[in-house]
């Protein structure tokens, strides 16, 4: 067997040095998986061994070790394949994910093929340089994109995590970087994998919360229909007062708002499914009467 190895470094930006050891699990079981499989359809004659190699310290930092193995005939068949696959193995997972970033989970307004690459025009305006298999692995391929979502879900729930960060090690190179303002981008589902998607604005509904969370880009819960959900607010307006003290919550507060509703049809049955919830803007946030507080004085207004 011929090898060649490559060391990716996969950071977990924040202050803190300690992390929840659930959330390392979850965030490193499924990001093994997400370049297994990216590895898998793009280099098929190779198999390939990934390990974990000691930590550093700083922002939470997983050294992964990635060995590619190939039958001595098909070293021979490609030429003595230099280092290079592997990293262009660790170029397309960070590719994986800077497209679902780029694009938000949704379709491309157009594509455009030129020979092996691919370049896509995004919602927003900005064209996109891909090669055609990372393109279509990004399509089509469900493994990648669950892969994917459960990476991002496990941070979102870490409210340590600023941020993730790919890098090639043996190259010394940056190969993709999100913010934490970016991770709700990368917990919905590809639009590409639905078999039908749409967005509903619901308009003035009545949401019992249950959970209330100070940080912008965390979901908050909820009762709405007699159903628990999670809902991230993109009310700017609501957070600016929030900041300022003017609002307060206790045990069985609701607020009335504008809410969009991201749904997708069961390709079987046709139903249309709740998949997705975002509030965009909060009209009104009331107390329930005789309540306990849950923060702040019993007597404070909203």
């Amino acid at each position: 067997m011929k090898h060649q190895e490559l060391d990716m470094l996969v950071v977990i930006e924040g202050q803190e040095s300690l992390i929840d050891i659930n959330v390392l699990a979850n965030v490193m079981q499924h990001f093994a998986s997400l370049v297994s499989r990216v590895h898998y359809k793009l280099e098929p004659d190779a198999e390939l061994d990934i390990k974990v190699a000691p930590f550093g310290r700083g922002s939470f930092e997983v050294l992964l070790h990635l060995k590619q193995s190939f039958l001595q005939q098909v070293w021979e068949l490609l030429g003595s394949p230099q280092a290079q696959t592997l990293a262009m193995l660790a170029s397309a997972v960070a590719l994986m994910i800077d497209l679902k970033v780029k694009l938000k989970a949704r379709r491309a307004v157009a594509e455009r093929y030129n020979e092996n690459k691919v370049f896509v025009l995004t919602q927003e305006g900005e064209e996109l340089e891909v090669d055609k298999r990372v393109w279509e692995l990004y399509k089509h391929d469900k493994v990648c994109d669950g892969a994917t979502k459960a990476i991002f879900e496990s941070l979102s729930e870490e409210p340590s995590a600023e941020g993730f960060t790919i890098i090639n090690r043996t190259e010394k190179k940056t190969l993709a970087k999100v913010p934490r303002s970016e991770f709700p981008s990368l917990v919905l589902d590809n639009e590409y994998l639905e078999f039908q998607v749409k967005e509903e604005l619901e308009e003035g509904v009545l949401l019992h919360i249950l959970k209330v969370v100070f940080q912008r880009h965390r979901k908050w819960e909820f009762v709405y229909n007699g159903f628990k959900i999670s809902a991230y607010i993109d009310d700017e307006d609501f957070w600016n007062r929030l900041l300022k003290g003017e609002h307060r919550f206790g045990v069985g507060d609701y607020i009335v708002a504008d809410m969009i509703v991201r749904k997708v049809q069961d390709p079987v049955s046709r139903v249309w499914e709740n998949r997705e919830f975002r509030i965009v803007k909060v009209r009104d946030v009331s107390r329930a009467p005789k309540q306990m507080e849950m923060f702040g004085d019993e007597d404070s207004n909203i």
